[in-house]
């Protein structure tokens, strides 16, 4: 029999195993009678043709409450914590029977020593095999109750489970849920500088709630549309940001007086204002700025002063000059009471190159200091970079050419346009 199931097996190693385990808890009666001088022929005709049917076999052969066990396992995935299983699925006072049962069969093994409630299955294709094998019902169900149990026992630290939590509602017809979760989730990835994962949770959030009509309001569209923003802006993709907000402008101004609206009227008047596109800039800013006044919300204050700090850079006169300082130190003061490092060290860097299109180097590089003086204090080496980056305009274009000069301030508004 060993020679036959071999060669049945056609050198699949795991596919020999279960094979064997199949036969084995079948016995020689449900084989047709094999004996030891079995053919490969014998034994594909005695058991299913393909390794996820030698699978489906054995899971069939077993009780309905291990099987019950199993299809929830399976949908947590292959590594599973009995805490959130046992809430998907009651044993009645048998799981600890069952779980022996299953580990003895060799299906899940415990995660280790000191691995408490933590298995897995032995085989990523058990796993598999039995998540395929549910009707797309049964499958949704067993996703929400997942998702609904996880909720209850971690809902003190449910943004360390957004990721997974999105997955399992991202299942269900609760579009809702999969929104928020993944919203969270981008965010969380943010954090970690995870861009394309963080772009494709936002994306995916965003798709979600158009394919979704009701599921959300647009107070959620806003902030999935935030997070989104941050993505663009990190890879620095200012047409992207205007082309997305554009698209969604009449939604988010349908919000009225948000939080969220005033946001992302100041993410769309500096995407136009770092590209020179002043005109559009600065009225989009200045609704910015009238909402988050009329809010009484400091951060869209003082983020959309600091836009309009750019928005106002090296044009005009002596007016325009003294309006740019009187948005940059709002922005400033508003960074300092919220220890926001970006949002301050983005004023006094806009700051630093106005003051240098002035020709005015003193304070060009006092502002320059400030920056990375920011930066080190708050451990932050991008913002450090920034510093150092106005200071080098301060120390290179006096070099290059008189300041203050039409050309030169040409070339210091495009190269703010790229790096900021």
């Amino acid at each position: 029999m060993l020679r036959a199931v071999l060669e049945a097996a056609e050198g699949n190693p795991l596919f020999a195993e279960e094979m064997t385990r199949f036969l084995l808890e079948t016995g020689a009666e449900a084989a047709g009678g094999i004996g030891g001088g079995a053919g490969a022929g014998q034994i594909g005709r005695a058991v299913p043709a393909t390794l996820q049917a030698i699978v489906l076999a054995r899971v069939d052969l077993l009780p309905e409450r291990h099987r019950a066990l199993l299809e929830a396992a399976a949908v947590v995935g292959r590594r599973f914590s009995m805490e959130v299983v046992g809430a998907v699925t009651p044993l009645d006072g048998q799981r600890q029977q069952v779980l022996e049962d299953l580990e003895r069969q060799e299906i899940i093994f415990r995660g280790g020593v000191g691995a408490g409630e933590e298995y897995a299955f032995k085989h990523v294709l058990l796993q598999d095999t039995i998540y395929q094998s549910l009707l797309t019902p049964r499958r949704s169900e067993l996703h929400r109750r997942v998702g609904e149990a996880i909720e209850r026992l971690h809902g003190q630290r449910l943004g360390e489970w957004a990721e997974v939590l999105a997955h399992h509602f991202g299942r269900t017809a609760d579009g809702a849920r999969a929104i928020r979760y993944l919203t969270l989730a981008g965010e969380k990835s943010l954090r970690l500088f995870a861009l394309d994962e963080a772009d494709a949770r936002f994306r995916r959030a965003v798709e979600l709630i158009e394919a979704s009509p009701g599921a959300v309001d647009d107070a959620a569209l806003a902030e999935a549309l935030l997070g989104w923003v941050r993505v663009h802006y990190y890879r620095k993709d200012f047409k992207e940001i205007v082309a997305l907000l554009e698209r969604y402008l009449p939604r988010i101004q349908a919000l009225g007086q948000a939080r969220g609206h005033a946001l992302l009227l100041f993410w769309l008047g500096f995407s136009h204002a770092v590209a020179l596109r002043v005109a559009q800039a600065t009225p989009l800013l200045e609704r910015s700025l009238a909402l988050g006044e009329a809010l009484g919300d400091e951060e869209c204050v003082g983020y959309a002063c600091m836009g309009l700090t750019y928005a106002h850079l090296g044009w005009g006169g002596r007016a325009e000059r003294l309006a740019l300082e009187r948005f940059a130190l709002r922005a400033s003061e508003v960074a300092g009471r919220r220890g926001d490092v970006y949002l301050g060290a983005k004023a006094a860097y806009g700051l630093a190159i106005d003051r240098l299109l002035g020709g005015h180097t003193g304070p060009a590089r006092a502002a320059a200091e400030q920056v990375i003086a920011l930066g080190r204090s708050a451990g932050d080496p991008r913002t450090v970079a920034m510093g150092l980056c106005a200071l080098a305009y301060v120390d290179a274009l006096p070099i290059a050419g008189t300041l203050g000069s039409p050309p030169l301030v040409a070339r210091i508004r495009l190269a703010l346009a790229t790096l900021s």
